[in-house]
């Protein structure tokens, strides 16, 4: 294939993406490597030198002394193509309980998320010979369907999607077009390592197969397709009993679990986390999930994994993002925002009349939004007496692991709202008052946005 046929094949295969899927930007991820740096040079051809339906970005992971130069390597192929490449550092220094490789992907697709918003698609370089060495990597591990059925084209990720629309490119092909448009590339050393399984596999493993079965990869793609039918047949039962429950897609009832075989409950949990677009968990993680529904819990459990968890409350799974660090400081209240982005979660507000929240008693220098330090008592309406915020909090069947993070609305120390759950009456707007309404919606859970 020349360069101005991949460039052909890789334009088609955006323009089905672009009416695939609703996005109006990209994200590429550039390493710096022979395969992101094809992707790079295709995407500015088919959009344009400095064009503004696409950006670039870098991760630079501090695993090698020569990263800082890698990451201006990259710079300065955004600043050649009319753009900025934004370069995130990654600490090196965390733990790694699943060894580097998997801290390096797991984290790596962690800090891409926050380019990736609404309508927006990650762009990854990978290639068939990618997807021939992920299949493989599985089918050794004891991989079922999910993991045989390798990487998918297009997938949800975090508020928009991941894309790799050089996954039907051999790297011959690949190579092919970076020398015939004399692309420069980083050579990282790591890829030769043959202390990373993968490794392993692209440089011992798949020359074997190959020299015994020329066709090996097409043999190992096509074995991944038909895992993939498999799935397809597979997902539409499991999707059929997950509909019986009218509840968020980020949960599922433990009933039904209770109304299929056992030998499916692995592949619900995994069908769930697919359809969120979560990072994959291994097979210890699912085990784990499995142990936990069906042992006797007082306290509520999690599995975590990647930036992922599953945590378990009154009989129902939640599939939820890692439950970040709660910011001990409040927010002054000076004025009604439309909408506020908190720890754990956004504050909306809706403008009222004779309705809701008294804006003239409830703004002001003494007016502060705040979260459970604990002791803290409320006054229903109706109630001479007062009832501990913690024990309505329990009785809303809020989740513990939000109640920590739900915003508390206070006037000189006295509550006035909790979320969207409780108003103090002594607040209400007057008749022709102006007032406002409160809605909290916890970010913690994924959403498929389908």
């Amino acid at each position: 294939m020349q360069p101005y046929d991949l460039f052909d094949t890789f334009s088609s295969r955006l323009a089905e993406l672009r009416d695939e899927i609703d996005v109006d930007h990209f994200v590429v991820a550039l390493s710096g490597g022979l395969d992101s740096m094809v992707l790079v040079d295709l995407v500015s051809r088919y959009f344009g030198i400095g064009s503004d339906s696409y950006s670039i970005v870098h991760v630079d992971h501090g695993l090698n002394v020569s990263s800082k130069c890698w990451a201006k390597h990259c710079m300065a192929i955004g600043e050649s193509l009319g753009k900025v490449c934004e370069v995130v550092e990654l600490d090196s220094s965390e733990r790694k309980p699943d060894g580097i490789e998997a801290w390096a992907r797991s984290s790596r697709y962690a800090s891409l998320e926050k380019f990736v918003g609404l309508r927006c698609c990650l762009l990854t370089a990978h290639h068939n010979e990618d997807q021939a060495e992920t299949i493989l990597k599985h089918a050794l591990e004891g991989a079922g369907p999910y993991g045989l059925r390798a990487m998918k084209h297009v997938r949800r990720f975090y508020n928009g999607y991941l894309a790799r629309p050089l996954l039907a490119i051999s790297h011959r092909d690949i190579v092919g077009y970076a020398q015939g448009r004399k692309l420069e590339w980083i050579e990282d050393p790591s890829n030769a390592d043959e202390k990373f399984f993968r490794n392993r596999i692209r440089k011992t493993v798949l020359p074997v197969l190959k020299s015994v079965v020329p066709n090996a990869v097409d043999g190992l793609l096509k074995m991944a397709k038909l895992q993939g039918e498999l799935l397809d047949g597979l997902n539409d039962i499991i999707d059929s009993h997950l509909s019986e429950f009218q509840i968020p897609e980020h949960q599922v009832d433990l009933d039904v679990l209770n109304r299929v075989p056992g030998s499916l409950h692995p592949y619900i949990i995994k069908r769930v986390i697919a359809k969120l677009g979560m990072d994959n968990p291994g097979q210890r993680h699912i085990g784990e999930i499995l142990k936990m529904i069906n042992a006797s819990y007082s306290a509520s459990p999690v599995v975590t994994w990647a930036d992922s968890e599953v945590r378990l409350f009154r009989e129902r799974l939640y599939f939820m993002r890692k439950i970040p660090l709660r910011s001990p400081r409040d927010f002054r209240l000076t004025k009604v925002p439309s909408r506020l982005e908190l720890p754990g979660g956004w504050f909306l507000t809706n403008s009222t009349v004779g309705s809701g929240l008294s804006r003239e008693k409830v703004i002001g220098s003494n007016s502060r939004i705040t979260f459970r330090k604990g002791g803290e008592i409320c006054q229903l309406p109706g109630r001479s007496h007062h009832h501990k915020l913690k024990k309505l909090l329990q009785a809303w069947d809020m989740p513990p692991w939000e109640r920590n993070f739900v915003p508390i609305v206070e006037v000189n120390q006295d509550i006035v709202a909790v979320g969207s759950q409780y108003v103090n009456h002594n607040y209400v707007a007057g008749i022709t008052e102006k007032g406002f309404t409160i809605k909290w919606e916890s970010n913690l859970y994924i959403k498929t946005h389908q």
